[in-house]
């Protein structure tokens, strides 16, 4: 369920390379096996076995500051997720040292299925946290286009509305990338009427008396154009533009819209 595309460049913390890194710090620097290990690697089976064993599934790693819940999230290993969630004293909302969560870290790698399974068991979708870019799952899906993760978290109450260190809102940044499909799971316009030449539509004004018949001359264009009607709408684009617009008069009466 998960469409791979280009990524967009950016500076931002969320990068792959940290979080893999760190997983893999953990992975060869540990001996015997852990729970963060095992994890990493997607070992349902070893990670069941630790769990009788007693290991705490909550253990936050030294040094990468992950706990095995946000490793495999990252990674992507659904059934080592599903494992880790059975224990009842898992914290599903446990966050890294930079304030992120195992919800996050699937959102922006666009794991939609353990996404699922984490919310299932309680996950915050509305947590950001405190990085270059806080961005909450919805915002880091939708940044990087993963259109199935952010239909998922609109589905399950996402706060639509919030606004990022820059002012934007998730529908902002996705018209900015864009990601038309991610665009319509948030509820905006599949399109920009803005760039739409062809719904563009154009017409020259004819003035008759009152017989409705009869051509007489064109008032004043100044006087004309202040109780020349608005267009009214549910006009597509922007949806911070007003749904009322005054369509455009030349001089030889010719109108647009």
């Amino acid at each position: 369920m998960r469409g791979e595309r280009e990524l967009p460049k950016t500076s931002s913390r969320w990068g792959p390379a940290e979080v893999l890194f760190a997983a893999l710090l953990v992975a060869a620097c540990a001996t015997p096996p852990t729970l963060h290990t095992a994890a990493y690697r997607g070992n349902a089976t070893e990670i069941e076995r630790l769990l009788r064993a007693g290991e705490d599934p909550n253990r936050v790693d030294p040094v990468s500051g992950l706990t095995p819940l946000m490793i495999t999230s990252a990674a992507g290993h659904l059934g080592a997720v599903k494992q880790l969630l059975s224990p009842t004293r898992i914290e599903v909302n446990a966050t890294d040292p930079s304030g992120r969560t195992a919800l996050m870290f699937a959102a922006r790698h666009g794991y939609d299925m353990i996404g699922a399974r984490l919310i299932e068991a309680g996950a915050d979708v509305d947590l950001a946290p405190h990085t270059e870019h806080p961005w909450p799952a919805l915002s880091a899906a939708t940044f990087y286009g993963h259109t199935p993760v952010v239909r998922l978290l609109v589905e399950n109450g996402a706060d639509i509305d919030y606004r990022d260190e820059n002012q934007k809102t998730a529908l902002q940044l996705a018209q900015e990338q864009g990601y038309e499909d991610v665009v319509e799971a948030l509820g905006g316009p599949r399109e920009s009427a803005v760039v739409r030449p062809d719904w563009i539509v154009s017409a020259r004004l004819k003035f008759v008396g009152a017989d409705r018949k009869t051509e007489v001359p064109a008032p004043p264009l100044e006087s004309f154009y202040l109780w020349f009607p608005f267009i009214g709408g549910d006009l597509p684009g922007d949806p911070t533009t007003v749904d009322f617009v005054k369509p455009t008069v030349r001089t030889d009466y010719s109108v647009s819209i």
